[in-house]
């Protein structure tokens, strides 16, 4: 009887390829001379926290946030890395499926019915439900009846490898995302993957 895994996912730069999105919303919106490398290292911890939006731990994301009144429609319109839907519907099979993510839980639902993905996860905790990622990641864990060594959080970020490293689940990082390996390595993952079929492998060996 193969064993079922919690699967948890981060969504931009792993699903979605939204970082040139994200950096030019950032650009117009904050910073007009933010290079693509600044950009990058906001996500060296929680990037929420990075940027201010929280108050005495809890989160203060409201409709008119300023950058996703940019970035939403973007990230709606935006492609999802080459093989990925395709990889998630097989990891999907026998397992549970999260996103954890720091965009809207709205937009990345609608994103998911685009690409055929809405079906697949169980459930969406995006920054509307709280900013930090170590909440989401527990409370994943709480609804769908996992435990920490029977789930992995899929990402691309050194801050989400350490919020994972926080909770106690295993974190698989990817190279196509916004952040590069030399990075990712800060955050000793349990191992770096450059490609969605060697992700599949590495997932497949857990169960």
């Amino acid at each position: 009887m193969m064993k079922v895994m919690l699967l948890m996912f981060d969504y931009d730069g792993v699903i979605a390829d939204s970082s040139v999105i994200a950096h030019q919303t950032g650009m117009e919106v904050f910073d007009k001379n933010m290079t693509v490398e600044e950009h990058r290292r906001y996500f060296d911890g929680n990037i929420r926290q990075t940027a201010h939006s929280l108050e005495q731990g809890r989160e203060v994301y409201r409709d008119d946030d300023p950058f996703q009144t940019v970035f939403i429609p973007r990230f709606i319109a935006s492609s999802t890395f080459e093989n990925i839907p395709e990889t998630i519907l097989r990891m999907a099979q026998g397992n549970s499926m999260a996103i954890v993510s720091s965009s809207v839980s709205g937009p990345i639902r609608q994103h998911l019915q685009r690409h055929g993905l809405k079906s697949v996860f169980d459930k969406v905790y995006g920054v509307d439900v709280h900013a930090s990622k170590v909440i989401k990641i527990r409370q994943a864990l709480k609804d769908l009846h996992s435990s920490v060594n029977d789930s992995v959080f899929i990402t691309d970020t050194l801050g989400d490898i350490r919020e994972a490293n926080e909770v106690g689940v295993r974190s698989i990082a990817v190279t196509w995302g916004y952040q590069k390996r030399e990075n990712l390595m800060k955050g000793n993952p349990y191992t770096i993957v450059d490609s969605p079929k060697e992700l599949e492998e590495v997932v497949s060996s857990f169960v």
